[in-house]
């Protein structure tokens, strides 16, 4: 039998935020930090034995490329998908994804049952709007649906995450809907800067709110009232550039 390894450092309670089964982590996409966060509460949700899922907005016809990289951590196959290799590299296919996914390898061998969900529309697929957020709500609600004692992670944009956009129905709002237990966090830092997509691609800086030193969930009225249980508060935030670069 291989033996555990203790997961480094987290901060969210996972018996707290994983009671319903299912924790919604919204993002913003393109940090060091988002990615590393979601594979310590991965990490520690697995630690009780279960096979735990990690769910992630990458689109679904990668799926055997992520089981395959799982299997045999050959990166460069991994990366010739066109999900990596896209123009538009707003931040999930940074490098902080890729080693958000290093990190599931490790844990797997060192016997942590631990799997992936790719739960974004089809790299073909052109959906958009409202019709991709019940897109990606139906996909992880059939995951729920045939693992629904198996508890899962997802790391989504916090525009998904929120239970109460209107235009369009967000995914979890979609979730919600159809029955899924679930809790949702949305991302907080005190600053620092993101690889993201607006008229271009490339490193911004973000402003932020300096909530101390300790990395945290917080409830706050706030974050109720935009569609969230609480906040996950990172601190400084830092940019991880696309893992992949053309030649």
């Amino acid at each position: 039998m291989k033996a555990e390894t203790p997961c480094t450092d987290g901060f969210v309670d996972v018996q707290r935020w994983l009671s319903e089964g299912l924790l919604v982590l919204g993002e913003y996409h393109g940090t060091e930090e988002s990615p590393r966060t979601a594979a310590q509460t991965v990490c520690a949700a697995a630690a009780g034995g279960k096979p735990t899922w990690l769910a992630l907005e990458i689109p679904r016809d990668e799926q055997p490329r992520l089981d395959a990289f799982l299997a045999t951590g050959d990166e460069a196959a991994l990366l010739e998908g066109p999900f990596w290799r896209r123009d538009y590299q707003d931040g999930r296919s940074s490098q902080g994804m890729l080693g958000l996914l290093r990190e599931v390898r490790r844990m797997r061998a060192a016997g942590r049952d631990v799997h992936i969900l790719a739960f974004d529309v089809p790299s073909t697929g052109g959906a958009g709007g409202d019709d991709r957020d019940a897109q990606m709500a139906a996909r992880v609600a059939q995951a729920r649906t045939q693992a629904p004692s198996e508890p899962m992670v997802l790391l989504v944009g916090n525009v998904h995450a929120t239970r109460r956009l209107k235009i369009p129905r967000s995914m979890i709002w979609h979730l919600v809907k159809q029955g899924v237990a679930l809790k949702t966090l949305n991302i907080a830092s005190s600053g620092g800067t993101a690889w993201m997509c607006g008229a271009t691609c490339g490193l911004e800086h973000l402003s932020g709110e300096d909530l101390g030193p300790e990395r945290r969930v917080l409830e706050t009225p706030e974050a109720e009232k935009q569609g969230y249980d609480g906040l996950w508060y990172v601190g400084p935030v830092t940019a991880a550039p696309p893992a992949w670069k053309k030649p």
